[in-house]
């Protein structure tokens, strides 16, 4: 054989087979048989003499001939089987040659591609099946045997002559094959690529993908391949949807100062395909056409592959404070819960987040129960009492006013705090502690004071006179 076997069928070779006489009188062939598989596959020379024109020309042209040597041109896997040769010298015919073969490899068929499920969701399973029906040679789904013999390089295989007939061996025929060992190698079956780059570490014709994510939203394709070179591929187009779902929910409660001018609440919700967000306070919705007090913002947010977050809508709901009554917010009766809810989409059920709104003020309509309280020196005045209005609900303290700023400079703040809670409760007390008590309520957005007197009184005390008899005796001089 003109080329090593096996063969690459991308390569379009021509291949010359011989058959190569090594025994028998006279050594030239006259004609020869060619065998592929065990069935005649051509006979040399082809003349018969019965074809029409000069008969001393298809003469010549049969005797240029060389019947021992048989051309395979644009080598195709058809030719790929055993081979052999039987040749007639002018004593007669002899054995046919033993089968040698000729391995031609060629690429697997043209892929499909499929993918499950069809409906591919974020974070969920996806599998990819890459199906190849023609496997090529070597087979590009089964694993590879590479077939190592010991060669015995003058040695060949030569049929005994008989009777002047001829002994010969095809150029297929090479060494002798000793016992032939198998080593097993597993083949890169199929090549994968994802948005038109390689994956190198998938190989195999199914790819599972768990979790499915952003970047695979992409063009897949993927060939089979083996020694014999590459398929054609198959290509496909997966879409990953995502159901909605909150990148940025709200808080579970809101508070906003009733005076303020910049009021607003947010939510951002992820979904592909987009969806839509509606705002709803105590579950009716809002709409801003009908009530002129709200607006509505709704801002596009492109895909971030970086983050595997999916396109998103964000939703901000405002407050038009010119709108509304006093140009401010009524604690009374402006209290309300506020739901922000999408739409549902192709790959999810519609998603909400609550929360619940309140009107927030300063402390105030502050007052002290009782505002004087009078108490003998030594003895325990009763419990005061401070409330006052405000939201959030304030937190109170109580100091005893100084009575110059000097004074107050001797003391730190810590040291002044007589209670952290509405009540005041003192123990025994001198003379020296009546004065003013300081009640101050305060929460995030202010505080506001009043005042209770102590008047600490003498303590009563039993009072006993006695009079003496005094004689007065008076001298004359």
């Amino acid at each position: 054989m003109s080329s090593p076997s096996p063969i690459l069928e991308t390569n379009h070779e021509n291949v010359t087979l011989t058959c190569a006489v090594e025994a028998g009188n006279p050594m030239e062939l006259e004609e020869v048989v060619w065998y592929l598989d065990g069935q005649v596959l051509k006979q040399l020379p082809e003349c018969n003499g019965t074809s029409g024109g000069n008969s001393e020309e298809s003469s010549n042209l049969c005797n240029e001939v060389d019947p021992s040597m048989l051309l395979l041109q644009d080598t195709t896997k058809s030719f790929h089987g055993n081979y052999s040769c039987q040749g007639k010298n002018s004593a007669g015919w002899g054995p046919e040659s033993r089968k040698e073969e000729l391995v031609v490899y060629y690429p697997p068929g043209r892929a499909t591609l499929t993918y499950s499920p069809w409906r591919v969701i974020k974070g969920k399973p996806l599998v990819l099946e890459c199906n190849v029906q023609e496997k090529g040679r070597p087979s590009a789904i089964n694993d590879r045997f590479t077939l190592v013999t010991g060669l015995s390089q003058n040695k060949f295989n030569v049929a005994e002559p008989c009777c002047g007939r001829p002994g010969y061996r095809t150029a297929l025929g090479g060494p002798d094959w000793r016992q032939p060992r198998f080593h097993r190698k597993q083949v890169k079956r199929y090549r994968w690529h994802r948005g038109g780059r390689p994956i190198a570490d998938v190989v195999s014709a199914r790819w599972t993908i768990n979790p499915a994510g952003l970047d695979h939203r992409a063009n897949f394709s993927c060939r089979g391949f083996n020694d014999g070179g590459e398929g054609e591929p198959a290509g496909v187009r997966v879409d990953v949807l995502a159901p909605p779902s909150f990148k940025y929910a709200m808080n579970q409660y809101t508070g906003a100062l009733y005076k303020s001018n910049n009021i607003s609440l947010s939510c951002t919700v992820e979904c592909a395909p987009m969806c839509s967000i509606r705002w709803l306070k105590d579950d009716e919705e809002i709409r801003p056409d009908a009530d002129p007090r709200y607006s509505i913002v709704d801002r596009l947010i492109d895909p971030q592959v970086n983050k595997n977050d999916f396109e998103a809508i964000e939703s901000t709901l405002k407050w038009n404070m010119e709108a509304w009554e006093g140009q401010r917010l009524d604690p009374a009766r402006d209290n309300a819960q506020y739901k922000c809810r999408s739409s549902a989409n192709d790959a999810g059920n519609s998603v909400e987040s609550k929360t619940s709104f309140a009107v927030e003020f300063e402390p105030e309509d502050i007052a002290v129960t009782p505002a004087v309280v009078t108490v003998e020196e030594n003895h325990t005045p009763g419990r005061v009492n401070c409330s006052a209005r405000g939201f959030p609900v304030p937190y109170y303290s109580w100091r005893r006013e100084q009575p110059s700023k000097d004074s107050a400079k001797q003391h730190n703040r810590s040291s002044l705090v007589l209670s952290s809670t509405s009540t005041l409760q003192l123990g025994a007390m001198r003379r020296k502690d009546s004065g003013r008590y300081l009640c101050e309520a305060r929460n995030k957005h202010g505080a506001v004071q009043t005042a209770v007197y102590f008047n600490v009184t003498c303590e009563r005390t039993g009072i006993s006179v006695h009079v003496a008899r005094v004689r007065v005796v008076k001298r004359f001089m």
